[in-house]
């Protein structure tokens, strides 16, 4: 199972960020200020729910140090903050490091995610917090570009029912 692990691990590094000219060496570390633009998901696609409109939000991001031996996995800290309050305020990536990923934020190779709980406080560690406000679940695309991938999602600040809603992004640098 070891053998397995490690093999996947360095099939991500090989194929995502391990030298050369990829996306993760135009682009590697992702701190700073980005500008971030979600869109509604068409509506053929599957999707049950979508966000209403398009909305921009000012991400401040700060990369930590590596956290694997293989270098290529990083928590991610900051700030989120949608420019419409309908869909939230001001959001902080937990800064956690006793925890699964789920409730932070965190860079593997060119891939990233970011979760933060609607519950406040945050606590650090694997216990289910309930649901997430928002998962920005996207990749390195090239320098100074960000894509959203499947996976990300959002419950509005101003929706009573707690409905999960998919949603597109893309991000540039500031």
């Amino acid at each position: 199972m070891k053998a397995l692990f490690f093999l996947s691990l360095t099939a991500v590094w090989a194929a995502g960020c391990g030298g050369g000219n990829s996306a993760c060496s135009d682009e590697p570390d992702v701190t700073g200020a980005w500008l971030v633009t979600a869109s509604p998901l068409v509506a053929d696609a599957g999707v049950a729910a979508t966000i209403p409109g398009a909305v921009t939000i000012d991400a401040q991001l700060l990369q930590g140090e590596a956290t694997d031996f293989l270098n290529i996995g990083r928590h991610l800290y900051g700030t989120l903050a949608a420019s419409d309050p309908s869909y939230f305020g001001t959001l902080e990536i937990p800064r956690l490091l006793a925890n699964d990923g789920s409730k932070t934020g965190a860079t593997l190779g060119c891939s990233l995610r970011i979760n933060i709980p609607i519950a406040t406080p945050v606590t650090d560690d694997n216990v289910d917090q309930g649901p997430l406000r928002i998962t920005l679940a996207g990749k390195i695309a090239g320098k100074g570009m960000m894509l959203g991938t499947e996976g990300s999602r959002l419950i509005l600040a101003s929706d009573s029912t707690g409905t999960v809603r998919d949603f597109a992004w893309s991000a540039v640098r500031r």
